[in-house]
């Protein structure tokens, strides 16, 4: 039996009022997108950059030179549109590095401040940071991926914003990168007419990547960076791309290590979970063909997308980009190579009251979710979540949140690091528990990136109540230290490696208390580690209503609703009654 119509149109429209009652963040974006001007001269060596497709002329905060907006692919726009990138035309021009590009196309979101910038389809630009103050020529250099579940994010993020963490590590190259999102970066269109010429439009957001990390290791002596030294950090979507980047034929030899906070594996989609966009987008456009696509204006593909932002697609697991088993690539030791920490946060699914605001209205989503998500698991896994469930105990009743944490974040994670110890790599875990301020928060999804970069001040995700800036000190030496050396320490703390003994992991308590445990949560980590084979992911786009959480609410609405309208016709007639039996006769 299918759930009425009506039930579907009413979810629907308190889930887009939840959104659109959220008030826009109070922000200003700092050199916000202008085009970027052909000098004649260079007028400061130290400001200037030859790399082989021009040179860049950055500016100077102090000793802190930043170069924004640099090209390190041709331009995705007509032609180009859905193809993979093409590398830039060798070129002897001096160009400004004053302002960031624009931001990939995306619809705003208060919860993520660079969608706020000016977007459009020509967004592959990278930006560097230096401190001149450091005029050593081998410097490490760290290449951030940022987030957004691969449909929102931007590089002009104030909150990635390289100066803070330069300033205090003038003996590395920070590097911060854009690529292609949503409809246009990870579409799949094998079932369109002429689809065949654009397999690589459903990872294309991947190949940008792979193509800055190329651009990265041609060009970044020119900042005074190591190419033989590199490390690529991110965060969510981040992470998960450089889960995916180090089983890459394409990038070996791009970089030697990598930090993953709160990004993994599990962040990707099934062929048949990407087809949902792909049939909005024709469903909209009423296009026949490619070439109808190809031809739509910039103009509309960004009033499209604002209708399609939400259907976007994490990468697909196609097979021929992406394996399509990847914790199989990783037991196979596809990424053995690489060095890493892999980490996620205690309380990454509270991330969402950014959005839905009431605890209450988060955790009748994620029911929804769960019912969903679970209705094929075996009889056995569910029987160990059912377990899971009634011998783990959270604060507030956040239990089902709890599931989702693990999940979808520490528990994919951790496997990703135990194959990685098991085929000899360098792999170290932390968990980061230091909570925001903003009631209910917790150590949220995303709260400890204000304190990687030294930002402080981009407070929110974490509230303005309780920074610790020992924190951000700490975590800021024990990364860069490992971007140096391939050892995470700060000079007090040392991270432990990880291995299925011991299960060492680094838990980021506050600046004054940074300890190591040892199978921390394992009788969470057993009861849910069978789950990882459903690949859950938090796609939210195939929900079915007619599950029964939605059924017992719906009895329970129908019920309020009838005793609303039935004790008032109750009374009448019972006033009416007595009225009837003491009026004489």
């Amino acid at each position: 039996m299918k759930i009425n119509n009506i039930w579907a149109i009413s979810v629907a429209i308190m889930a887009a009022s939840l959104y659109s009652c959220n008030s826009q963040p109070d922000i200003t974006l700092e050199d916000h997108y202008q085009p970027n001007n052909i000098l004649n001269t260079v007028a400061d060596s130290t400001l200037a950059a030859h790399c082989y497709n021009g040179t860049f002329i950055g500016r100077a905060s102090g000793d802190v030179v930043a170069f924004k907006g640099i090209p390190y692919a041709k331009p995705p726009v007509g032609k180009l549109r859905w193809k993979a990138p093409q590398r830039p035309d060798t070129s002897a021009q001096i160009h400004e590095a004053y302002y960031y590009s624009k931001s990939p196309i995306q619809t705003r979101s208060n919860s993520i401040l660079g969608s706020y910038n000016e977007i459009g389809e020509d967004c592959l630009y990278l930006n560097v940071w230096k401190n001149r103050a450091d005029t050593s020529t081998r410097k490490p250099v760290m290449v951030y991926i940022h987030g957004g579940s691969y449909g929102w994010g931007s590089s002009a993020d104030p909150l990635y914003d390289g100066e803070n963490l330069v300033k205090r590590h003038p003996d590395i190259v920070i590097a911060t990168i854009g690529y292609r999102l949503g409809m246009m970066g990870f579409i799949d269109f094998s079932a369109v007419d002429g689809g065949n010429e654009y397999a690589d439009a459903t990872n294309a957001g991947l190949l940008d990547q792979v193509a800055a990390l190329q651009w990265v290791k041609d060009n970044i002596a020119a900042f005074g960076g190591d190419p033989e030294n590199i490390t690529v950090f991110g965060e969510s979507a981040g992470a998960g791309s450089i889960s995916i980047l180090s089983v890459m034929p394409q990038t070996k030899g791009l970089y030697q290590k990598a930090i993953l906070e709160s990004g993994n594996i599990a962040m990707t989609y099934s062929k048949d979970e990407s087809r949902t966009l792909t049939e909005k987008l024709i469903e909209l456009t009423g296009a026949k063909s490619m070439a109808d696509l190809i031809n739509i204006p910039e103009n509309e593909i960004i009033a499209l997308n604002e209708k399609l932002n939400s259907y976007a697609n994490f990468p697909q697991r196609d097979g021929r980009i992406v394996p399509s088993d990847l914790y199989a690539a990783y037991h196979d030791g596809a990424a053995k190579d690489i060095k890493m920490i892999i980490g996620s946060n205690s309380d990454e699914s509270r991330y969402w009251l950014h959005t839905f605001k009431m605890p209450m209205i988060l955790k009748m989503g994620m029911q929804v979710l769960f019912e969903n998500n679970t209705a094929d698991f075996s009889d056995d896994d569910n029987d160990k979540i059912e377990t899971f469930m009634a011998t783990t105990r959270c604060e507030d009743g956040w239990e089902l949140p709890e599931f989702y944490n693990e999940l979808m974040f520490r528990l994919p994670a951790l496997q990703q690091a135990e194959y990685q110890s098991e085929n000899g790599a360098d792999v170290y875990m932390y968990y980061w528990r230091y909570p925001a301020s903003i009631p209910n928060y917790g150590a949220s999804h995303i709260s400890e990136l204000s304190y990687v970069f030294g930002n402080l001040d981009v407070d929110i995700y974490t509230g303005s109540g309780n920074l610790d800036t020992l924190l951000s000190n700490r975590i800021q030496d024990i990364w860069v230290n490992f971007a140096r050396t391939g050892t995470p320490t700060d000079g007090t703390y040392t991270m432990s490696k990880y291995n299925t003994t011991l299960r060492a992991t680094t838990f980021f308590n506050s600046g004054n208390d940074i300890t190591t445990e040892t199978k921390p949560l394992d009788n969470q980590r057993e009861l849910l580690s069978p789950s990882l084979k459903y690949n859950v992911n938090g796609n939210f786009m195939h929900l079915s209503l007619n599950v029964p959480f939605v059924w017992k609410a719906a009895g329970v609405i129908l019920l309020c609703i009838g005793t609303i309208v039935a004790v008032p016709i109750v009374l009448r007639r019972r006033k009416r009654s007595i009225r009837n039996a003491t009026e004489p006769n």
